[in-house]
């Protein structure tokens, strides 16, 4: 795929903010390399991978097993008050 290809798509797939982010920046491969610095900035790194883990954590259902607690399981993860 060549880099018009790529703007292209990468606008296709952007909308609402994150396709504001990149609007500006024309269709060369340096305008492509810039969206993905941008993107990756705003939307990426660290941070972003955090907030992922934590809403995947947050998605789990609480129940427990065999009458054992889910704080049971892990005392590293939680701690109850005594």
């Amino acid at each position: 795929m060549d880099v018009l290809q790529r703007v292209l798509q990468l606008h296709e797939c952007l909308q609402g903010k994150a396709l504001k982010v990149v609007d500006n920046l024309g269709h060369s491969a340096a305008a492509y390399e810039a969206a993905n610095v941008r993107l990756g900035r705003k939307y990426g790194g660290k941070r972003r991978a955090l907030t992922l883990r934590m809403e995947e954590l947050h998605s789990f259902k609480v129940g427990t097993h065999e009458g054992i607690s889910p704080c049971d399981w892990s005392p590293v993860v939680c701690t109850r008050r005594k």
